[in-house]
């Protein structure tokens, strides 16, 4: 059996963005960030208010930005990322994962060739049968 495809900068983008939104590590760099600003406002306000502070029109203030930072910076952080790997992407040599690739499946194995001929294959009586 033989699979053609091509393997465009959209394709791997949305491979990007869903390794980033389940990657164990991602996700709690995510929430970390998320929880400084807030934890920093609240450790602010208690130290104003412990040392004689009064009024409530600043933790009012810290309250709206703390909901809209924790509303709007995971989206934020997703876009900076995908920006960063898009960048990155552009500027190297990715003949190799770009473009056209030909799968080739075999009683032999697995062998994946793009347009620049390269060849790469799994053979499958290299691997161990559980």
């Amino acid at each position: 059996m033989e699979i053609k495809f091509d393997f465009d900068m959209d394709d791997w983008m949305e491979f990007q963005k869903l390794y980033i939104q389940n990657s164990h590590q991602h996700k709690r760099a995510r929430l970390i960030s998320t929880l400084i600003v807030p934890g920093f406002f609240i450790v602010f306000l208690t130290s104003y208010y412990t040392n004689g502070g009064s009024g409530i029109l600043l933790p009012i203030n810290f309250g709206l930005i703390s909901i809209a930072w924790i509303l709007f910076y995971p989206k934020h952080m997703l876009n900076r990322t995908m920006d960063n790997a898009r960048k990155i992407l552009e500027n190297g040599d990715n003949s190799g994962t770009l473009g056209i690739h030909n799968l080739v499946f075999s009683d032999e194995g697995i062998l994946n060739q793009n347009r620049n001929k390269n060849l790469s294959g799994l053979e499958l009586r290299k691997l161990k049968k559980p």
